[in-house]
């Protein structure tokens, strides 16, 4: 686990996030909220705390129901509520852990903003959270804003000494 990351540095006052990389966190912890010109990615829900992570089992829309290879925590559980479930990554260190999702599917972070902008798949264990978002047709992002996330997610790593 990090302690000394570029945001941590930045949040213990002795470096400072870039213009990019500060719209990035600014959308990482913002709710999205069209109907009041709010522009959020609103990744805290899951993603967040010190360690970045909720520790929980969610369903982050990577399969429809009838297409799910991986049946997930229901393999543990025997809960058909726990279908397509897994745990929530710790976002700390990310750059150092690609493929990145459960089944490394994607290559790079690019691709995993791409899903959460704009490929979630409904299912009927989908996290509430994404499925308010997919019901949208999505988050929205413009190509700056991904590029913000990203550049966002970046500072979570902490580069070796």
């Amino acid at each position: 686990m990090s302690g000394n990351s570029k945001l941590d540095r930045a949040l213990r006052g002795g470096e400072a996030l870039a213009a990019e990389e500060q719209r990035g966190f600014e959308l990482f912890f913002t709710e999205s909220d069209p109907g009041r010109g709010r522009r959020g990615a609103a990744c805290f829900h899951c993603h967040g705390g010190a360690h970045f992570t909720s520790n929980a089992f969610r369903n982050n829309g990577l399969d429809a129901d009838d297409s799910i290879a991986d049946a997930g925590r229901e393999k543990v559980t025997g809960n058909r509520a726990d279908r397509g479930k897994f745990m929530v990554p710790s976002l700390r260190n990310l750059t150092l852990t690609d493929p990145y999702m459960h089944d490394g599917r994607f290559d790079s972070l690019e691709e995993v903003i791409d899903h959460y902008d704009r490929g979630v798949v409904r299912s009927a264990t989908l996290d509430p959270n994404l499925a308010r978002h997919r019901s949208r047709g999505g988050l929205g992002l413009n190509p700056d804003e991904k590029a913000a996330l990203v550049a966002f997610l970046e500072t979570l790593t902490e580069e070796a000494e």
